[in-house]
């Protein structure tokens, strides 16, 4: 015989809608179908490696800026990280897992290995997509003229194209023509040189995005507006990508932000093997500035993007931050110690590291980043404009001191 409340229930159009749904998560969380419960068992449930407790030991040695896999076997599984990585699954986003790296401690001159946890996930905003002016400007905006010719002076190399009336090295069949045309007279004479043109990419580039809840703060007023600077560096950073992108440079887009040494977030913007396209106008909408800015991080786990998607081709890392590192126990001598140990890594690993961004007025920080960066890589002034006129030479430096202090290294990438 068949109760009639669950007769009521299937016959009710009702029962599957959305609504139904959304009344669902508000049900007792101890029936096992129920989200909260899936997230509790996913927090608890076995999983094959486990995560090293990093927190009860410092190693020293070299630097080591490869992301760390490997589990440790015995020790307890770090609650934190469990936590973090099932709430992503849970939230919805798309979890691509999590890389660990050593941090410099600046107090005991040692690095502490497997201590930072850096999740790569795809930028989401619980307030939906942002469409705002800013980004309606973005969207419609092409490769910038100026900033295009600028980097093609210092991003692509010299090759061959052609023939030329002068040169420094001879063309093969130019000289056989031009000593034929001096003997029958016909025609114009030939160019006996090889031709020379700017017209290779040479670099690859990966453009990184400070989206903490620092760059909240108020630039001056600049091409007549008065503005963020997240929306002044998150249009640089995508007239950057877009100059690139028009010059055949292999550029990759990303944005990051923290909430302690567990939960440092990558986000992709656009990869080094994407397009441009209406799927990164979308990821832009969905960034919005929050956290804090563990910088070493972050910048250790965008050289390990570039060193294992471009090989062989020069490399450089584009910083657009307010050059302020800071987060939890990451402050002061510490943050700043660790950010340059990061850029020393990149640039032995024969990767460039460039930092530009836009000030605040009366900002009291240029203390803070000429600790943290070297003032040779760094660039920090009142507008855009100042920047793009710049960027192309600071890369230049950047790619010409990471190839030097590669070349001058003994140090080794671990395998």
């Amino acid at each position: 015989m068949r109760n009639d409340s669950n007769a009521d229930e299937a016959d009710d159009p009702d029962t599957n809608s959305d609504e139904a749904k959304s009344l669902d998560l508000l049900s007792n969380p101890l029936t096992p179908n129920h989200p909260m419960a899936r997230l509790i068992q996913s927090l608890f449930k076995h999983s094959g490696g486990k995560s090293a407790d990093a927190a009860s030991q410092a190693g020293g040695g070299k630097p080591v800026a490869k992301p760390s896999r490997r589990p440790s076997g015995g020790r307890r599984v770090n609650i934190g990280r469990r936590i973090a990585s099932a709430a992503h699954r849970f939230i919805g986003g798309n979890y691509s897992g999590d890389a660990r790296y050593p941090e410099w401690d600046e107090s005991s001159k040692r690095y502490r290995n497997d201590w930072v946890t850096v999740h790569e996930l795809e930028p989401w905003n619980p307030d939906g997509f942002r469409d705002h002016t800013a980004l309606a400007r973005i969207e419609v905006m092409r490769a910038p003229t100026a900033l295009t010719r600028s980097l093609a002076r210092n991003v692509l190399e010299i090759a061959p194209h052609g023939r030329n009336e002068f040169g420094e090295q001879l063309h093969t069949d130019g000289v056989v023509d031009l000593a034929y045309w001096r003997r029958s007279r016909s025609g114009s004479p030939p160019l006996p040189f090889i031709g020379k043109k700017r017209q290779r990419p040479g670099v690859a580039a990966l453009v990184l995005l400070d989206v903490s809840s620092s760059t909240l703060d108020t630039t001056a007023r600049v091409d007549g507006e008065t503005g963020s600077v997240f929306d002044q560096h998150l249009k640089m950073s995508y007239r950057i990508t877009t100059a690139l992108d028009a010059l055949g440079v292999p550029v990759g887009f990303y944005a990051f932000r923290s909430w302690g040494r567990e939960m440092v977030h990558v986000m992709p913007i656009k990869g080094l093997r994407e397009s441009l396209s209406a799927l990164t106008i979308e990821r832009i909408g969905h960034l919005s500035p929050a956290g804090f800015t563990r910088i070493g991080g972050a910048v250790r786990h965008c050289t390990a993007i570039l060193e294992r998607q471009t090989e062989a081709m020069k490399r450089v890392v584009i910083l657009v931050s307010d050059g302020h590192p800071y987060d939890d126990g990451y402050d002061g001598a510490q943050a700043s110690g660790d950010t340059r140990h990061a850029m020393s890594e990149a640039r032995l690993r024969g990767v460039g590291f460039v930092c530009v961004g836009v000030t605040a007025p009366n900002s009291n920080e240029s203390h803070v980043q000429r600790n943290a960066l070297d003032s040779a890589s760094a660039l920090h002034v009142a507008n855009i404009s100042g920047i793009e006129r710049q960027l192309g030479k600071l890369i230049r430096q950047a790619l010409a001191d990471a190839r030097r202090r590669g070349d001058h290294s003994s140090f080794t990438v671990p395998a």
